[in-house]
């Protein structure tokens, strides 16, 4: 666990972002030797005017080149690593290889000045679950070192289950998110400049798909350093890689619904870049004049071609529906065997071939003794014309706290999108996550 800190002010020369440490802390003294070296180390390295220094960060924009210095953590060998590098406020300094003597900002700002742009962090909310960016690749020194003796990340990190190096390829540059010109990175929780997972604070991001859930644990340290050894991160720019597209699904296309995936995967690299294939972001988008079945055709054909040897999926536009809402878990459609009830919005016609719409909310009855699940209240509230005002005072009326966020849609598979969409629309920034059954509800 982290000990107890109050103020330490750093060395003049390297103006004062300082872990806060114990006064009783016998650390203090190795940090305020660390203090002056690390300034002694920026003050040594070369200038001119193409190199900028903050404190504890370098940047060379021939060499398309930012150095960190960081102080190890000490952590013993195998000890688990969630995060290479952390800024030194972090509160996750227990699970992470060194902490820098800098800002993350600063290094943020020393990556862009160099020319790399500022890339974008994953979002759950709004359906970007790849981090997107240019890539950096980075190797770690001693201090002191002789010249070539860094080496990639990886060969300080390995795979506990085989004892391999991490990291097989550079970072995805995402640059963590900034309020009212506030780095988020800067701060305690999780101070993150490099993760081993989709952290969306983090400054660097693995470059695929990887849930803290499901990689939690599987790295570990592999060499063992004394606590508050002095480290040299070096980030070096790689080839520009991202290219981004907009595609939108429109009734009578015959791509991707009449081709092959494996003829669509094999044809995409070289439409979009073909001498240097890259990390392809496609904007998916879905024309309203589509029927349910089709949207249900062209999730089922993003979603095979979807990967880090295909596509990745970007985040859908405003009032448009990430693809897989089209391909929703059927095993959510028993409302006895649902976690939480969303709301639900059926469509189906009447006896003149008009749409009925009908909202439904549900109750959950916890009272009764000795309950495992709930006793449900099915509610309906038909729509008509003022569904625009209605929409909304029904959901504030069933749900005060806000403590739905999701809305499962019941329609025939012939329904055209814009029999719903201008609903979900409406009610997307208080429900954002939808799911799309093409089917009648079971009643």
């Amino acid at each position: 666990m982290t000990s107890l800190r109050i103020p330490l002010l750093l060395a003049a020369a390297l103006p004062a972002f300082a872990l806060e440490l114990d006064p009783d802390d016998p650390h203090v003294a190795k940090r305020r030797e660390n203090e002056a070296r690390a300034a002694a180390w920026l003050e040594g390295l070369p200038r001119n005017e193409n190199t900028k220094s903050w404190p504890g960060v370098h940047a060379d924009k021939d060499a398309q080149t930012v150095l960190v210095i960081a102080e190890s953590t000490g952590l013993a060998v195998n000890a688990i690593i969630e995060f290479p590098l952390v800024g030194l406020v972090s509160n996750h300094d227990y699970e992470a290889l060194a902490l820098m003597l800098g800002k993350p900002s600063h290094l943020a700002e020393a990556v862009e000045w160099i020319g790399m742009p500022r890339g974008r962090p994953v979002a759950r909310r709004a359906a970007r679950f790849w981090p997107k960016g240019e890539r950096m690749s980075v190797t770690v020194a001693r201090l002191g070192d002789p010249a070539g003796a860094a080496e990639p990340i990886g060969a300080w990190i390995k795979n506990r289950t085989d004892d391999t190096p991490a990291f097989a390829e550079p970072f995805t540059y995402t640059g963590s998110v900034w309020t009212d010109g506030v780095c988020a990175a800067d701060g305690e929780a999780p101070g993150s400049v490099i993760s081993s997972f989709n952290e969306p604070l983090t400054l660097f991001d693995v470059p695929e798909i990887a849930d803290k859930g499901n990689v939690y644990g599987s790295l570990s340290n592999a060499r063992k350093l004394e606590k508050g050894a002095l480290l040299v991160f070096a980030f070096k720019m790689e080839r520009p890689r991202l290219v981004e597209m907009s595609v939108v699904a429109k009734p009578g296309d015959t791509m991707p619904l009449e081709m092959d995936t494996a003829q669509f995967v094999a044809i995409l690299p070289r439409l979009v870049k073909p001498d240097a294939p890259g990390d392809v972001f496609v904007q998916w988008s879905f024309d309203d004049n589509l029927t349910v079945l089709a949207a249900v055709k062209y999730a089922s054909v993003i979603s095979a071609i979807e990967g880090p040897g295909g596509i990745r999926v970007d985040g859908p536009a405003p009032g448009q529906l990430y693809y897989r809402a089209f391909l929703p878990n059927p095993a959510w459609i028993p409302r006895e065997e649902r976690l939480v009830q969303p709301f639900e919005l059926h469509l189906d016609r009447d006896g003149d071939g008009a749409w009925k719409r009908t909202l439904v909310s549900i109750d959950e009855d916890w009272t009764a003794a000795d309950k495992i699940t709930p006793d449900l209240t099915i509610n309906p509230h038909p729509l008509a014309d003022d569904w625009e005002t209605a929409l909304p005072r029904i959901i504030a009326e069933k749900d005060p706290e806000n403590r739905k966020s999701a809305l499962f849609v019941f329609a025939p598979p012939d329904t055209p999108l814009s029999a719903f969409m201008p609903m979900v629309r409406l009610l997307q920034p208080r429900l954002y996550e939808t799911h799309v059954f093409g089917q009648k509800f079971p009643e």
